[in-house]
């Protein structure tokens, strides 16, 4: 048996597809701790791995300022966003660490297992000198990857107040833990690149750009499901005749009332059995107009919904790309922030669905769009063939064999 600490950011898209692994560990006998916020502790006790609290707040958390129809942002805004938002999480990340240390030495643990996107994982892995396993649930980034390049040009050129305040903050924090534990100062980009001994990546290899460039670190286990608990209560029940329509801009930013009116415009009396998701900041109830044919939510069980899903309208967020992608279900993708836009343009690139710049989603358009995808067969071909790619990846059993036989060899 060895010992696996687990280190996350509090966010469903990064923590889910860690759930099914570490059941599969604990429940081969290895022991498990799993540091993240209040929120998670019943999903991590449903794992049972053992739960440890941390606090912390992630800034930026909700709708971005200055959202305008189609939740559109003015480009230079989103960039100005964007250049403050990462500093900001980094610095907040980072502040964690002295607070974590003794603790985390303490657990005498094998090695670690931390999101790219948590801050303090990846300093307390430096700090302490931990074996380490990356566990990306989007694309596996190197310095050279394309979005990687572009960040770093981002950060560089933004001189806005807020920026400028978020990254001397950053780096105030960073040069306090070199001189206090003799950590390598982080670099802003690093969230987004990968290079540990041991690399699990939560894609199947042909949805990787340029995948070959990969060595034998970086392993692609596919989309990491089981299914889930969450589906009490739930009408999944529809005419056999009706295909469904499943449509969600996920679980941060979907608090978008021009988006859904366009829905039901698109859609209102169609042969489509519509789902939609909202989101928690939208009352179902302020929805005056709601169609017949339309069930509307806060949440559904994803899963679930889409294994009865003819098409998927979604933002493109990875979790939702590589679940659509396991059940086959070819998409519509109305992204919201750059990395889904990148996720867009793949999921267009390789024909499994079409891509919606938020500026062009209009009434005629979503309709127009989902009644090609729906009605074009090379879609459903398409996206067949990276549906068995997926699951042949392994998914979540795969992640818990090279993850259990990397804590091994450290013992």
């Amino acid at each position: 048996m060895s010992k696996l600490l687990v280190f996350n950011v509090p966010a469903h898209g990064h923590v889910n597809p860690t759930l099914p692994v570490v059941r599969e560990l604990v429940s081969r006998g290895e022991q498990v701790a799993y540091y993240l916020t209040d929120e998670f502790e019943p999903q991590i006790h449903y794992t049972g791995a053992e739960f440890r609290r941390i606090e912390y707040i992630q800034p930026g958390s909700g709708p971005p300022p200055g959202v305008t129809a189609m939740g559109q942002t003015d480009p230079a805004m989103r960039r100005q966003m964007l250049a403050a938002f990462f500093p900001q999480m980094m610095a907040e990340g980072l502040r964690l660490v002295p607070r974590l240390v003794n603790r985390v030495w303490a657990e005498d643990a094998d090695c670690v297992v931390y999101d790219p996107f948590c801050p303090w994982g990846r300093a307390l892995v430096g700090i302490l000198g931990l074996p380490a396993v990356a566990f990306v649930p989007s694309y596996a980034m190197t310095e050279n990857f394309p979005l990687v390049r572009r960040l770093s040009a981002l950060f560089e050129e933004q001189t806005s107040p807020e920026a400028e305040e978020a990254m001397s903050d950053f780096r105030d924090v960073s040069r306090q833990l070199h001189d206090r534990y003799g950590l390598v100062p982080l670099r802003i980009t690093d969230p987004f690149i990968t290079a540990e001994a041991l690399n699990v990546v939560t894609l199947p290899r042909p949805f990787q750009p340029d995948a070959d460039a990969l060595d034998e670190r970086y392993v692609f286990v596919g989309p990491s499901i089981s299914p889930r608990s969450d589906t009490s209560g739930f009408p999944l029940n529809r005419p056999a005749d009706n295909p469904t329509l499943y449509v969600s801009l996920g679980t941060v930013f979907n608090a978008n009332p021009e988006f859904f009116d366009a829905c039901f415009d698109a859609f209102a009396d169609s042969d489509w059995q519509v789902v939609l998701s909202v989101g928690t900041r939208t009352d179902p109830s302020t929805l005056v107009r709601i169609p017949d044919n339309f069930l509307v939510r806060p949440h559904v069980p994803q899963l679930e919904v889409l294994e009865h899903t003819g098409v998927f309208v979604t933002h493109g967020g990875m979790n939702s790309v590589m679940e659509a992608i396991y059940y086959g279900v070819p998409m519509v993708v109305v992204p919201q922030q750059p990395e889904q836009a990148m996720t867009a343009a793949r999921v267009a690139e390789l024909g499994l669905g079409v891509a919606l710049e938020p500026g062009q989603v209009t009434a005629g358009a979503l309709r127009d769009t989902v009644t090609t995808v729906s009605g074009d067969p090379g879609y459903r071909s398409r996206i067949a063939h990276m549906q068995q790619a997926a699951r042949d990846a392994g998914g979540y059993l795969r992640a818990a064999d090279v993850i259990q036989q990397f804590g091994h060899q450290q013992r």
